[in-house]
């Protein structure tokens, strides 16, 4: 499901209707325990193929006021 709506997978059948308020939480976290939160994310990012920018990485850190989880 959570791969349809971020369109990773097309759909076969049916029809899926969504607001803009879509919430998701994961059962078990895959992190490494042993890593930073910025080294998770730098790992997710680069296994994912989005672009790693420590700075707008921060800057999202901040804004979403996770700078004392991170670290």
């Amino acid at each position: 499901m959570m791969k349809i709506l971020v369109q990773n997978n097309q759909p076969t059948s049916g029809n899926i209707i969504s607001s803009d308020n879509v919430g998701y939480l994961i059962e078990e976290p895959k992190l490494f325990l042993s890593k930073t939160g910025l080294e998770n994310l730098k790992y997710l990012s680069n296994l994912y193929g989005v672009d790693y920018n420590q700075e707008i990485f921060r800057s999202l850190i901040q804004e979403l006021d996770l700078t004392q989880s991170i670290n």
